[in-house]
Formats: C-alpha cells, structure tokens, sequence
C-alpha cells in the first residue's frame, strides 16, 4: 500500500531534515516562534481567531494547510487534529480553540502552544503523520486503539508509594498485549510505533506548556486551572513510551528469530537433497 502524505501537509524536506535531537530543536523553535507572536498580538484580555490564524499561516510554507477554527468540544478548551479525504489520505491539520465572544482569553494562552507543538511535531517529524495516516488506510484506528490510548496510556497515574509505577507498568503492557492479540507483525509494529509517537508529542507538548505558563506568569498572565503544572511524574510520559519501545523491539527480534529458524531449516532440507541426489547418481 502507498503511503505518501499529501504535499498539503508536508513541509520540504530541507526544512525537516536532521537527526531526531535537530528536528526537537527545530520544533521547538518553531514553538517558540509561536509564542513571541501570538503574544506581541494579545490585547483586551485575549487574542482573536483570525489573529492566531493569520499568525499560523505566515510561519509555514504556503502549500502547508493549517484550518484554525472555533473548537465545539466542551471537554477542552484547544485541540488539534486531522481532515481526511475520500482515500484516507491527511489534506490538512486543525488548530481548534474555544472563544468567547471571539476571543480566546489570554489565561488559556498556553493550550494554543500545548497544540502547536503537537502540529509542529508532525511537521518537523513526516513519520508521525505517515503512521497515523497508514493506520487509518488500515482500520486500525478503532475503538479499542482510542480506548488503550485515552484510558490507559494518556492518563495521569494515581500512585502512592514509588513501587506502584512498577505494578501500573505491568498491568498496561498486559493491556497492550490484549489489544495486539491476533494482529500481523505489521499491525503490531504500526500500532505501538503510533502510540509512541503521540507519547513523545504529548511530552514535548506538555513540557511546551510548563515552560510557556512560567514565561506569562513573570509578565503577570496568570494561567487558569492547573495549566503551571509539572505532570510528568504523573503521566510518566517516558516509562510508557521506553515499554513501548521495548515491546517492539522483542516482537521484531522474536520475528528475526523465527524468520532465521526457517532459512536455516529450508537450507538444511535443500542440501539433503542435493546429498540424495548426489549418492543416487553415483550409484
């Protein structure tokens, strides 16, 4: 299956090329880039749509589609996600804030960097995308795939005492085995490479956050709710993304091995043959 992003939603690759540690840097400069602006245009407590909008669309190439919109979703205040077209493939990206009057207040100023560094991610990083779209072509985007993610990984832990996160550990990757059981190689590999990324998108967006809510509290911006907060040791972003990692690296290497098992006993087979043939015509 081809699985080609859209020029719609892929930035040149001069502009996304490095290592892993290059592309962070250049979304999080990108990030940063976000910040400096949107502030320089808060005013009367708050910034407008078409503000964010024009700030979004003069910071990433013109064939970069980038829909900011009013955000219906009562649960949360800003959002990101996906448009898909008729073949499955991403034709854009959304930045979705909840207004009043039109104006997103300035103490929520943070949830539109939490959300754009998800999209600078993706941008900085075509895998993540890639993977995402793959999944969807593949219908592994299913409710028990949203379920493992929203109800069992991005999750804040409740733990009590330091060897509770080995006990919350073991039971999520018991989850996560139940939710890979009777899948193919590939479908494993895809689906837990896909939870990965959005944990580390989800790191850096919160870590984007904490870091942004400090800068506006020193310029007398107060943060609403918990948005100040330091969560990583409650969502323990890199325990779950290393089991993860570590998951798909013993379902490949357990693959390797079986895929060396059967060359060496196809190799063994074949030259019995030959000795067969060998002892038959010398006969």
């Amino acid at each position: 299956m081809i699985n080609r992003l859209l020029p719609s939603i892929k930035i040149p690759y001069a502009l996304s090329k490095g290592s892993a540690s290059q592309r962070a840097q250049k979304a999080e400069h990108f990030t940063d880039k976000l910040y400096h602006r949107t502030l320089k245009s808060v005013s009367d407590g708050g910034i407008s749509l078409n503000k964010i909008r024009n700030i979004i669309y003069k910071m990433v190439p013109p064939n970069i589609k980038i829909f900011v919109a009013e955000n219906s979703d009562n649960f949360s205040n800003a959002a990101n996600d996906f448009l898909f077209n008729g073949n499955n493939d991403i034709y854009a990206m959304t930045l979705e804030l909840r207004t009043k009057n039109g104006i997103f207040p300035q103490e929520h100023l943070v949830d539109i960097f939490h959300e754009g560094r998800h999209i600078a991610d993706g941008l900085f990083n075509p895998k993540y995308y890639s993977r995402f779209q793959k999944m969807e072509k593949n219908g592994l985007l299913n409710s028990k795939y949203f379920k493992l993610y929203d109800d069992e990984l991005y999750i804040r832990e409740c733990m009590e005492y330091k060897s509770d996160k080995k006990i919350v550990m073991k039971l999520l990757e018991r989850k996560i085995h139940k939710v890979l059981k009777g899948r193919s190689i590939t479908d494993k590999i895809d689906i837990l490479q896909n939870l990965r990324y959005n944990l580390e998108s989800e790191k850096n967006a919160f870590a984007s956050q904490l870091k942004y809510a400090k800068k506006l509290e020193d310029k007398g911006i107060i943060m609403t709710d918990d948005r100040g907060t330091d969560f990583s040791e409650e969502f323990i972003f890199e325990d779950k993304i290393n089991l993860i990692k570590r998951m798909a690296f013993e379902i490949i290497q357990k693959e390797r091995t079986t895929h060396a098992a059967k060359l060496s006993k196809a190799h063994v087979k074949s030259k019995s043959v030959k000795n067969k043939k060998s002892l038959s015509m010398s006969a």
